[in-house]
C-alpha cells in the first residue's frame, strides 16, 4: 500500500509506464467535470471508474482485494476513510469472483482519512475498505484500475 498526495506522484513513476499515464491523467484533467462511470485510457490495461456516492458505515462494508488489477484511489472532493490490512491470516468472506476481480475479507484493519488530492495504491495483497466514514457524506473519487503484468510476482 502507498498513500501520498498527487503533488508527490513523480516519486512513483518507477512503478510502471501505466502509473506514469495514470498520474499524468490525474494531474492534467479537470476532474470535477468527469462523468460518473467507467472510462478507458488504454483499453482494459488502464481504465478508471468515477463515482460520486455517499460513504458507508464500517458495518456496511467488507475488506476487498483484487488479483488482476492494482487499485489507485484518488479523492476529487469530499473525504472518506479507507481501511487497510495485509492479506496474511485474514478470514475470506466471499471467494474470488473472476468476472469482477474481487474477494471479500473480514479482519482487523488500520484506518486512513483520505482528503482531496490524496491517493492510495493497493496491490493484490493489500486488503482495503474504501468509501467509509463515521457519518454518511458525499465523496467524488476516481479508482484507476492498473492491470497487473501476468508474470508479476506479488
Amino acid at each position: 500500500m502507498i498513500i501520498d498526495h498527487i503533488n508527490h506522484s513523480s516519486k512513483y513513476h518507477s512503478l510502471s509506464e501505466k502509473f506514469i499515464k495514470a498520474f499524468e491523467f490525474l494531474k492534467s484533467t479537470n476532474l470535477e467535470n468527469l462523468d460518473v462511470g467507467t472510462h478507458e485510457i488504454n483499453g482494459r490495461e488502464l481504465f478508471y471508474i468515477v463515482s460520486e456516492d455517499a460513504t458507508r458505515l464500517f458495518t456496511e462494508s467488507s475488506l476487498e482485494a483484487h488479483r488482476k488489477y492494482i487499485d489507485l484511489h484518488y479523492i476529487i472532493s469530499g473525504n472518506e476513510i479507507i481501511g487497510y490490512a495485509p492479506k496474511a491470516e485474514q478470514k475470506v468472506l466471499k471467494e474470488y469472483d473472476s468476472e469482477n476481480d474481487y474477494l471479500l475479507y473480514d479482519g482487523d484493519m488500520s484506518l486512513v482519512k483520505m482528503l482531496p488530492g490524496m491517493f492510495a495504491i493497493f496491490y493484490p495483497d493489500d486488503l482495503h475498505m474504501p468509501g467509509i466514514s463515521e457519518d454518511k457524506k458525499t465523496v467524488k473519487k476516481i479508482v484507476m484500475k492498473v492491470k497487473m503484468n501476468p508474470n508479476a510476482k506479488v
